[in-house]
């Protein structure tokens, strides 16, 4: 029996120009760095497919940048299979690799809004103060997780 396994590039992977023959090619990748666009609040498509690669580089932007580029592969390559591609049985990736298949796994949207909140935190030099609160928040889960 043959397992399936789709696995995700970790960030360093970035480059210009990334995603730009999807998105000009699958209507379901362009969809895909549409919405992001609109839920990140920036032009994400543009900085992937024109730079400046100093930009991109840039850890607050290369990781969404690359999560949509994966997630808009993926979809484009089951745009392309109509159902025939096999239902993966693993989901793995390199560094940022593991939350994209997270959100290939279902939670793409959540990711996104969590890195819209990091970003503008980056921005206003306030990161410090996020990771606080976002800790907090996981210490809050934990104990009601741990309650049930």
């Amino acid at each position: 029996m043959t397992k399936t396994a789709y696995v995700f590039p970790g960030q360093g992977s970035q480059y210009v120009g990334m995603g730009l023959d999807l998105y000009n090619t699958y209507q379901s990748a362009k969809a895909m760095f549409d919405r992001a666009d609109d839920i990140l609040g920036f032009p994400l498509s543009k900085l992937c497919f024109e730079g400046p690669e100093e930009e991109l580089e840039l850890t607050v932007n290369a990781q969404p940048a690359l999560l949509v580029t994966s997630i808009a592969t993926l979809e484009a390559t089951l745009e392309v299979a109509a159902g025939a591609l096999p239902k993966p049985v693993y989901m793995a990736g390199h560094s940022l690799g593991e939350y994209t298949a997270l959100a290939a796994a279902g939670e793409f949207l959540n990711l996104l809004r969590r890195w819209r909140e990091r970003r503008s935190a980056y921005r206003t030099k306030s990161m410090a103060i996020y990771r606080c609160n976002t800790l907090r928040k996981q210490k809050t889960r934990n104990a009601c997780d741990a309650s049930v």
